[in-house]
């Protein structure tokens, strides 16, 4: 539709899609940044996700590079904090996960489990991105030992799990914190029974360094809150598996003008004309 004109703008169009209209005259695509982050959440309840040095097992077992070049063709970029990299106080020095089996089945000894685990990964079914990611991941968790069944969620089941915070195991999660502050990011996911928080992770030294960070505006206090909840949150009792930036795209035809994207993901069709 967009091709023929029928429409002036679509969003939320594959990267194969992307990739079909590129190199057309009559259509232009945009790729931003943005603030969106894909992270695989951990149920936290789960007994061996008690264990820091599981989830630091299976974040060297993920295919960082084939995600990006494969799932994303390339358009996106490695998530490496619960804050995105276009945000201030951003930080990915504590991110020390590369794709190394040995490594992975080295940490999971060292957990107790040599032998690894079964889990599940949910996601949501029109999600077609985040089941070629779990694929991946399936495959490859599969060499040191997880597996992964993934379950694929009809859309409403998908978000009563997430509201009600109830996902099995693993759960594949696309968000982004609409306020461009470190702290706020930080709180949405992880600070303990916040609405983002839906693996039920919790930490008492998060919980008070997010507190101490949102209720000052000392520049100095609050990076050295954020470095700090990203060293906890990333390395050392990790709150998720992080996956990738995907960034926000827009198609509009030629004639389209001016267009504009913010962090609530949101299009100013206002601000747009007709050339």
């Amino acid at each position: 539709m967009l091709m023929s004109g029928s429409v002036d703008a679509a969003t939320k169009l594959l990267t194969t899609e992307l990739q079909q209209i590129s190199g057309n005259d009559k259509v232009k695509a945009m790729h931003y940044d943005g603030n969106k982050t894909f992270i695989v959440g951990v149920n936290h309840e789960v007994e061996e996700f008690q264990n820091p040095k599981v989830i630091q097992a299976m974040s060297f077992a993920i295919p960082y590079q084939d995600i990006i070049d494969t799932v994303y063709l390339g358009q996106a970029k490695q998530l490496k904090s619960l804050v995105c990299s276009t945000y201030p106080l951003y930080t990915d020095q504590y991110f020390q996960y590369t794709y190394d089996l040995e490594k992975a089945k080295s940490l999971l000894s060292e957990a107790g489990y040599p032998n690894g685990f079964s889990c599940k990964i949910s996601v949501d079914n029109t999600n077609t991105q985040a089941e070629q990611v779990a694929l991946l991941m399936q495959s490859s968790f599969k060499q040191i030992g997880i597996n992964m069944e993934i379950e694929k969620m009809q859309a409403g089941d998908y978000y009563n799990h997430l509201s009600n915070k109830s996902f099995e195991s693993l759960y594949a999660f696309i968000d982004s914190a609409g306020v461009p502050d470190a702290g706020f990011a930080l709180q949405l996911g992880a600070l303990t029974g916040s609405i983002n928080n839906c693996g039920k992770y919790s930490n008492a030294e998060v919980d008070e360094l997010i507190t101490r960070m949102m209720s000052t505006t000392d520049a100095a206090v609050r990076a050295e809150c954020a470095d700090r909840l990203q060293e906890i949150l990333v390395w050392e009792d990790p709150y998720c598996l992080y996956i990738a930036e995907p960034g926000f795209d827009l198609a509009v035809t030629s004639d389209i003008v001016n267009p504009q994207w913010d962090t609530i993901q949101q299009i100013h069709w206002n601000r747009m004309s007709r050339q």
